[in-house]
C-alpha cells in the first residue's frame, strides 16, 4: 500500500518524536492514501511555516494485516457531512 506525507521538506525516514503540542488525533506521524490531499497539505504547510518548499514523501508500507499483527492500528474514515435545512 502506498501512503503520502505532505510537508515543507522531504522526510526520508519518519521518526516519532514526542511533541509538546496536541495533534488532532494524538501523537503520531499522519499519512494519507490520497495523493491530492498530500499535495494540498504540502502547500498549506509551506505557506504557514514560510520556509522550505512543498514536498510529498511517498512510502510503500506492508499490507494492513501484517501491520495489525505487529502494532496497534487506528483506521480513520473521513465522514462527509452536509447541512440539512
Amino acid at each position: 500500500m502506498i501512503v503520502y506525507y505532505g510537508s515543507n521538506m522531504i522526510v526520508d525516514q519518519p521518526r516519532l518524536v514526542r511533541q509538546n503540542r496536541t495533534l488532532d488525533f494524538g501523537y503520531g506521524f499522519y499519512t494519507t492514501t490520497n495523493r491530492k490531499q498530500a499535495v494540498n497539505f504540502a502547500g498549506k504547510v509551506t505557506d504557514r511555516r514560510e520556509s522550505g518548499f512543498p514536498c510529498v514523501s511517498m512510502y510503500d508500507v506492508p499490507e494492513l494485516d501484517e501491520l495489525k499483527s505487529k502494532y496497534k492500528v487506528l483506521i480513520g474514515r473521513l465522514l462527509h457531512m452536509r447541512k440539512v435545512f
